[in-house]
């Protein structure tokens, strides 16, 4: 058996600016925090310093942008984080 795709799914790349997600987020994280709650999405997470590289699975079509993660990353660490 033999299953084949005419047009297989690219791989997309994000740019993450873990500082600028830091600022916008509401509450304070460690970087390696972000880093692991992006992995925990199934994203393969690439680069060092302030900027990475993020590449999302397949099956998540809604991971598209930088601010999607940051959006991950605050319900990940639980949205009780974020001051009123």
């Amino acid at each position: 058996f033999h299953d084949s795709y005419p047009h297989p799914i690219k791989d997309k790349e994000v740019q993450v600016d873990i500082g600028h997600l830091k600022a916008r987020i509401g509450f304070a994280i460690e970087d390696k925090d972000v880093i692991n709650l992006i992995q925990k999405t199934g994203s393969k997470v690439s680069g060092s310093g302030n900027k990475v590289s993020v590449v999302p699975p397949k099956y998540r079509s809604d991971l598209n942008i930088a601010e999607d993660y940051l959006e991950e990353v605050a319900r990940l660490k639980g949205y009780e984080h974020i001051a009123d």
